[in-house]
């Protein structure tokens, strides 16, 4: 303590620094760096900000930014995936899996979707992509089954742990296990990934100094804008909850019974 919880938020600017009083009377959302989060009246710390634009409501502009530039981070300047490929995605239905989901569909890939029940696997599915259902078949058996034996060309992996590691093995040659995040925990790597002319690659929005975080998101927001204009991209929120609402929420989130981004009203 103090610890405010909060990744992100949404609202009007009221007042700002000098440098950036072309904000005022602007609706925005911001990235909060915690332990200084977005659940507060004044929220400090914040990293990155955008113009929220008319046609996006608060809810979904809440919970917008941190799973959109990930993902595109760990998709299209990390992953590198192509036309064509056959992409896994585990913790598809959470709120970064279902934004990576989106922007493999969005590239013309083939996208089979690990999830845990039923209705996660209709909400990936309702995304354009193929659902395992973990908790129904073995997940490395699922997708083995889902791409006909072939194997994978890419796994987007925000969960690692146990799962992830087995998950490798049914990557071709030349496939690359794209790590951005550890939802799942983290492992030791087998060494031998090396002969099977398997690519590890780390993706995670940090460690770039400042000018060159200021034009990966600004690239980023504009690639994403230009997929929600056509239709292609949304931001994925299961629930809207009161400030009151929020223990029960966390509760949720931390017991896998939600999908997609939770919102918090204050």
């Amino acid at each position: 303590m103090p610890y405010v919880s909060g990744q992100e938020g949404v609202g009007v600017v009221t007042d700002a620094a000098p440098a950036r009083r072309d904000l005022l009377g602007k609706r925005v959302a911001a990235v909060c760096i915690q332990p200084f989060g977005s659940l507060a009246p004044v929220s400090v710390g914040i990293s990155t900000m955008f113009e929220v634009p008319d046609s996006m409501s608060d809810e979904d502009a809440a919970g917008f930014m941190i799973p959109a530039h990930t993902a595109w981070h760990a998709v299209h300047r990390r992953g590198h995936v192509q036309p064509g490929e056959t992409v896994g995605v585990l913790g598809a239905a959470g709120g970064l899996g279902a934004a990576i989901v989106q922007l493999c569909v969005a590239a013309g890939c083939d996208v089979v979707a690990v999830v845990g029940g039923p209705e996660k696997a209709a909400v990936v599915e309702e995304l354009g992509a193929r659902a395992v259902d973990h908790a129904a078949v073995d997940a490395v058996e699922g997708v083995r089954a889902a791409t006909g034996g072939r194997g994978l060309d890419v796994l987007v992996d925000p969960v690692q742990g146990e799962t992830g590691a087995r998950l490798r093995d049914l990557l071709v040659p030349d496939g690359r296990h794209v790590l951005c995040g550890h939802a799942g925990g983290l492992i030791a790597h087998d060494p031998h990934f090396y002969v099977r002319n398997h690519t590890l690659v780390g993706a995670t929005l940090g460690g770039y100094p400042r000018d060159e975080m200021r034009r990966i998101h600004e690239e980023t927001q504009l690639a994403i804008d230009a997929l929600v204009a056509d239709g292609r991209y949304r931001p994925l929120v299961s629930r809207c909850v009161d400030f009151a609402d929020v223990p029960a929420a966390v509760t949720d989130l931390a017991q896998r019974r939600t999908w997609g981004r939770v919102v918090v009203r204050i």
